[in-house]
C-alpha cells in the first residue's frame, strides 16, 4: 500500500542513500553506547548493582549485522522515542525527533496512517509493513518502506528504510512490458540495476527471465530456467502455500508476502505486480523478491534486546524517566508509575516541570538542562507529586544520554528523610537537656554551699570558743546546724531521687491504693510544722477513692506540696486538701495555702530543670525548687499531670492528677 504525500519539513541538512547499505559498525556502536550509558548511570546510583541482567548479546551478535537507514520506538500515542542515535539519513537527525508527536513530523494524512497501522500492530502483536512516499524540500519525492514490531507496552519499533531506486525501476519495468517495448538492452539495463531480485513470468506461471541478482541467486543460467515454474527451481514439486504470484494471478492485483526458504536457509520478502494487457487479462508477473535474512535477524535481536533492556527498566528499584532535551516525558519505568500513581500513558508527552513536583521543590533545586548539556550528572532532593496529591522526598540523579535525551533516577528517600527528621529533633533536644542539666548542676552547686557554709560556720564557731560559750549560746548554735543539716539532707535525698529517675534507676510499682490512705500517711510527719506556725489543716474527701499508682512515688508528691504549703504560708494561715473525680479514668488531689503565692514570671518555670525558683519561707526556710522537679517527673511517671494557680500575697493551688484503679 502506497500513501503518496508530501511533507514538508524545517529540519535540512538530509544526506541521502538510495541503496541497501551494508553493516556500518558505528551504527550498533552508538547503539551499545546509549545502553551502556544506561547501565553505568544506573550502577552509578543506590542499590545499583542489583539491576544487571545479561542485557549485551544483541550488539555482541554479530548476526544482526543489517543497519538500516533509522530504527526509531514509537507509543501507542504516537510519540517517538529514537532507538539508533545517529543522524538519520531519511529525513531528519535522529536526536530531534525524541520526544516529538508524529504529527510534528508528518502530515496530517501521513501521521493518521502510521497510528493507524501502530495501533493494529500492537493490537495483533505482531510485525507491520507500511509504505508511504514523502517529499523532501530540495530533494523531491522518495519512498519509504518501515517494519512496525510489536515490542510491549503498548509501543512499536519501527525499521525505516529507502527503496526509491527499487521502486522506480519497478514501475519503470511494469511501464516497459505494458508498452510492448521489449528492446533487449533497455530491459538488461532497467532491472539489472536493481540488487534485488527481480523475475518475470508469462501468464501461467512459467519463468520467463531473472535479472543478474537472480540467476545469481539461484546458481543457474538463463537457459536452465525457461518454462519452468519458480517452486522448480529450488527443488519443489509443488506451488508454495500462500503463494504470493499465485494470488496476483487470482486477484489481478499487487500481492506481498515473507517467507522462510528452507532450501537457501533465508527470509524472502516476495512481492507480485500483475501487467494487464487491453482486455484486463494477465499477460505478464513482475516478481520482486529481496532477502531479508539479516532484516529478520535484527528483528529477532531488536525484540530481545527491548525485552532485555525492558526487564532492566522495570525491575529497577528507582524509578526512572527518559525525556528529550527539552524535557519532555518520552518514557517511564514500572517503578516510577507505582510511585506516583500515574500510568505510563499519562506521563509520556508531558514535560517535565508540569505538576509533578512541588513549586517549593523546583524553586528550591531547578532544573540544570545546562549542566547536563555540559555532560555533569545532576544529583538533587525534591519533594515528588504523586497522582492522588501525596508528596515522596526523592532523591533525583540526571544524566544526559548520547542522543541528548536524559534519563532521570528517583529514589524514595521518605524513611531517610524521617530519620533525619527525628535525628536533628533528638540532637536538638539533647543539646538543651545538656543545656538543661549543666545549669541544673550549677544551681545545685550553689544550693549546696549554702547548709555546708553554715555547717561549718557553726562548727568553726563551737571548736574556737567551745570552753567560753554558754549552754544556752550552745544550745542555740546546736539548733541552727541541726536544721542545716536536715536541709542538706532533704536536698541530698531529693537529688538521689532525680537522679535516680533520670537514669531509670528508680523502682516504680503501680498498684491500687486508697487515696484518703495514702494522704493520711504522707502528712503524720509534717503535721507538726504546720501547728508550729499555727497553720490550720483542712481534709476535704467526700467519698473513698482508689488510684492506680506507685504508692512512693505519691506520697513523695503529697509530703514536697504540702511541705511548701507550710513553708509559704504566714503563721495562723490555713492548707486546704481537696480529693475528688471531676472526670473519668482520674482523681484530683489539690493543695491550696493562703500564704505569700508566687510571681507570674516565676510560674511558667517552676516545672523546667535550668530554672532558678529557690526562695526562702515565710519564717526563713530554705527552698531549692528541686522538689517541684520530682513531682512533676513523679506525676508524670504515673500517668499523671501536676500544674500550678497562684496571685501573689494572696496564696497558691498546686493540682495533681493521678489515675483511678478500676476493679478487673
Amino acid at each position: 500500500m502506497d500513501v503518496a504525500n508530501t511533507t514538508n519539513f524545517s529540519f535540512y541538512g538530509m544526506n541521502y542513500n538510495s541503496t541497501e547499505e551494508p553493516f556500518r559498525t558505528d551504527t550498533f556502536d552508538k547503539l551499545r553506547l546509549r545502553y551502556q550509558h544506561l547501565l553505568d548511570h544506573l550502577l552509578s546510583v543506590v542499590d545499583g548493582e542489583l539491576l544487571i541482567p545479561e542485557f549485551s548479546s544483541f550488539f555482541a551478535n554479530r548476526e544482526s549485522e543489517f543497519s538500516p537507514d533509522l530504527l526509531l520506538k514509537i507509543n501507542a500515542e504516537g510519540y517517538f522515542r529514537t532507538v539508533q542515535p545517529h543522524f538519520s539519513e531519511l529525513f531528519i537527525p535522529g536526536n530531534l525527533l525524541s520526544g516529538k508527536h508524529i504529527s510534528e513530523v508528518f502530515s496530517e494524512k501521513l501521521s493518521n496512517y502510521f497510528l493507524k497501522e501502530i495501533e493494529g500492530t500492537i493490537k495483533k502483536q505482531g510485525v507491520s509493513i507500511i509504505n508511504y512516499s514523502i517529499g523532501i524540500p530540495g530533494k523531491g519525492n522518495y519512498f519509504q518502506e518501515g517494519r512496525l514490531i510489536a515490542s510491549g507496552n503498548n509501543e512499536v519499533l519501527a525499521i525505516i528504510r529507502d527503496f526509491t531506486n527499487e521502486k522506480a525501476a519497478l514501475l519503470g519495468l511494469k511501464e516497459a512490458l505494458k508498452e510492448n517495448k521489449e528492446n533487449k538492452e533497455f530491459l538488461e539495463k532497467l532491472i539489472n540495476m536493481i540488487p534485488d531480485i527481480i523475475g518475470i513470468q508469462d501468464h501461467d506461471h512459467h519463468i520467463i527471465r531473472y535479472n543478474e541478482a537472480g540467476y545469481r541467486f539461484l546458481n543457474l543460467n538463463p537457459e536452465e530456467i525457461k518454462g519452468y515454474k519458480c517452486y522448480h527451481l529450488i527443488g519443489r514439486d509443488f506451488e508454495c502455500e500462500d503463494c504470493v504470484t499465485a494470488t496476483t494471478y487470482n486477484t489481478k492485483l499487487p500481492s506481498s508476502n515473507e517467507r522462510y526458504v528452507p532450501e537457501k536457509d533465508i527470509w524472502l520478502d516476495i512481492r507480485s505486480y500483475p501487467v494487464l494487457d487491453d482486455d484486463g487479462n494477465i499477460k505478464y508477473i513482475i516478481e520482486h523478491l529481496r532477502d531479508i535474512t539479516r532484516l529478520k535477524k535484527t528483528e529477532l535481536a531488536l525484540r530481545k534486546s527491548e525485552e532485555r533492556y525492558r526487564e532492566l527498566f522495570d525491575s529497577s528499584v528507582g524509578g526512572i524517566l527518559l525525556g528529550s532535551e527539552d524535557g519532555v516525558i518520552i518514557e517511564a519505568n514500572r517503578t516510577f508509575c507505582e510511585m506516583t500513581g500515574y500510568s505510563r500513558e499519562e506521563l509520556i508527552g508531558r514535560h517535565i516541570s508540569h505538576n509533578l513536583f512541588t513549586p517549593e521543590s523546583i524553586e528550591k533545586h531547578p532544573f540544570r538542562f545546562d549542566l547536563l548539556k555540559q555532560g555533569k550528572k545532576v544529583v538533587s532532593e525534591r519533594e515528588l507529586l504523586t497522582r492522588n496529591g501525596g508528596i515522596i522526598a526523592v532523591e533525583m540523579h540526571t544524566h544526559i544520554m548520547p542522543d541528548s535525551t536524559y534519563q532521570s533516577i528517583y529514589h524514595d528517600i521518605s524513611d531517610r528523610k524521617k530519620a533525619e527528621l527525628e535525628i536533628q529533633k533528638q540532637t536538638e533536644s539533647l543539646k538543651a537537656l545538656n543545656a538543661e542539666k549543666d545549669r541544673f548542676f550549677s544551681i545545685v552547686a550553689h544550693d549546696l554551699r549554702s547548709p555546708f557554709s553554715a555547717i561549718l560556720g557553726l562548727t568553726e564557731m563551737i571548736a574556737d570558743d567551745f570552753e567560753n560559750m554558754e549552754t544556752e549560746d550552745l544550745r542555740v548554735i546546736l539548733s541552727e546546724l541541726r536544721k542545716s543539716t536536715g536541709n542538706l539532707y532533704n536536698l541530698l535525698d531529693n537529688l538521689l531521687e532525680w537522679s535516680m529517675l533520670q537514669r531509670n534507676k528508680k523502682p516504680f510499682n503501680p498498684e491500687k491504693h486508697d487515696l484518703r490512705r495514702i494522704i493520711s500517711v504522707s502528712l503524720e510527719t509534717l503535721l507538726e510544722s504546720a501547728n508550729y506556725k499555727q497553720i490550720q489543716v483542712f481534709l476535704n474527701q467526700d467519698e473513698d477513692i482508689s488510684v492506680y499508682a506507685d504508692r512512693n512515688m505519691i506520697e513523695a508528691v503529697i509530703r514536697n506540696l504540702f511541705t511548701n504549703a507550710v513553708k509559704f504560708s504566714h503563721p495562723g494561715g490555713k492548707i486546704i486538701i481537696d480529693s475528688k473525680c471531676p472526670e473519668p479514668g482520674f482523681a484530683e488531689l489539690s493543695i491550696t495555702d493562703s500564704g505569700i503565692g508566687i510571681p507570674e514570671d516565676m510560674i511558667k518555670q517552676l516545672f523546667l530543670v535550668s530554672a532558678r525558683n529557690n526562695r526562702r519561707g515565710t519564717a526563713g526556710e530554705p527552698s531549692t525548687g528541686l522538689g517541684l522537679l520530682l513531682c512533676k517527673e513523679f506525676i508524670e511517671k504515673n500517668g499523671g499531670s501536676i500544674k500550678a494557680e497562684s496571685t501573689e500575697n494572696e496564696g497558691s493551688k498546686f493540682t495533681i492528677k493521678i489515675p483511678l484503679a478500676f476493679d478487673s
